[in-house]
């Protein structure tokens, strides 16, 4: 990796990536046929290079009360190896300070991304797209997108985009130097597409576009040990098929 600074703001980085993917199972009849695939095909090797360019304005990295943190990333593979796409992505998050009395910050978030098979083919279940549960809580790790009907196999996808609004504020009672902090969010997004061979028995509809949002509540600590937090969310446009997870723990990042 090399990564060089272009003004104060801006830098930009090179990467080579080289990864070995092993799948393995016990019991491959219980698996749907794009898994049975990469673990006949096992072990896979993936050969990328990538630029990202990050553009950072924020005034703290800790808790931010202004600035913009924002980048964008392409990444090309088929240098060798067994994946050949291109994929762009890119996030974005903005910081807004309501009130410097009561300390009350508002964020604004989104990130999007498409990816394309470079030689026409067919994409490996492992190169798509996942949408974890930090991108649009109340859904659990690989809980929405393409999915198979057998075994719930997730199978990400070829597009995604996602928003998210949040305020947090200190908690009232607590002094300020306790750390802890109170939040409302929500959160917007999908992810669509699919590319993967042997995926003829999917859920219906699920590689389609398909809008899930999320609303909740947020403890956050800053704890010794970094930023935590706990984040309650309430699912309210979702497809029967998602897997819903709204209790969530985890680290309060500014990106």
């Amino acid at each position: 990796r090399v990564t060089a600074p272009i003004n104060n703001d801006l830098t930009t980085t090179f990467r080579y990536n080289y990864k070995e993917v092993d799948y393995t199972s016990d019991n491959k009849d219980a698996l749907s046929q794009p898994y049975v695939n990469v673990v006949n095909g096992s072990p896979w090797l993936i050969s990328s290079v990538s630029n990202t360019l990050s553009y950072n304005t924020l005034d703290t990295a800790i808790l931010p009360h202004e600035g913009i943190a924002a980048s964008l990333t392409q990444e090309l593979a088929g240098l060798g190896g067994d994946s050949d796409y291109y994929k762009l992505s890119g996030r974005v998050r903005g910081f807004y300070t309501v009130s410097d009395e009561q300390d009350i910050i508002a964020s604004l978030a989104g990130s999007a991304g498409h990816m394309l098979s470079t030689r026409g083919k067919s994409l490996n279940v492992f190169d798509q797209f996942q949408i974890d549960s930090n991108d649009i809580r109340g859904f659990a790790d690989t809980g929405i997108g393409t999915r198979m009907k057998k075994n719930d196999d997730p199978l990400g996808g070829t597009t995604y985009f996602t928003a998210s609004a949040e305020v947090t504020f200190p908690l009232p009672g607590l002094s300020p130097d306790a750390g802890f902090r109170g939040g409302f969010f929500m959160d917007a997004g999908t992810l669509y597409g699919n590319e993967v061979k042997g995926a003829k028995d999917k859920e219906e509809g699920s590689d389609d576009l398909h809008l899930r949002a999320a609303a909740g509540a947020s403890l956050i600590w800053a704890s010794p040990f970094g930023p935590l937090r706990v984040d309650y969310a309430v699912p309210f446009m979702k497809e029967d098929y998602d897997i819903v997870q709204r209790l969530k723990f985890g680290i309060s990042t500014s990106f």
